[in-house]
């Protein structure tokens, strides 16, 4: 009876110290991936908003929203770049990996499409800078939009 009761004991704790392990691997990575991939959809969003900015302010005729609508972009893109830095150690699966990957390079295409945006603005062709940004920008917005998604 003791020996069936002292295994019974040795079984329970084996299992709650697995449970604990997967409680923790809920609460605290599961989490952090929620937050940090959301950071990469707020990013995305002031990204977006930053491109019509610029293109916006251009036509407008005013350098200095032309120049913090830029500012934007840039702090929006580190923010999108040290979340996916963060989040790559975290992923377990495959595809998280692969999306990851996808994510870094539509982040970088982001950004020489915007240079692009932004050296039309600055020689006053807010319409080339326009076009740009329909062609390329819109579509990396919609295609990083989807990674996150998954």
């Amino acid at each position: 009876m003791l020996v069936v009761t002292l295994l019974l004991g040795t079984a329970s704790l084996n299992a709650i110290s697995n449970l604990s392990g997967r409680l923790d691997t809920a609460i605290n990575k599961t989490t952090r991936k929620i937050e940090l991939i959301d950071a990469v959809g707020s990013a995305r969003s002031d990204m977006l908003a930053a491109q019509r900015g610029v293109v916006m302010f251009t036509f407008g005729k005013s350098p200095e929203g032309a120049e913090k609508a830029k500012r934007l972009f840039e702090s929006a893109g580190q923010r999108w770049a040290e979340s996916l830095s963060e989040l790559r150690p975290l992923l377990v699966t495959d595809e998280g990996k692969q999306l990851t990957s996808q994510l870094e390079a539509s982040l970088m295409a982001w950004r020489a499409a915007f240079e692009e945006i932004g050296e039309f603005c600055s020689r006053g062709n807010p319409e080339a800078g326009l076009k740009i940004t329909l062609e390329k920008g819109v579509p990396i917005y919609d295609a990083a939009g989807k990674d996150t998604d998954r």
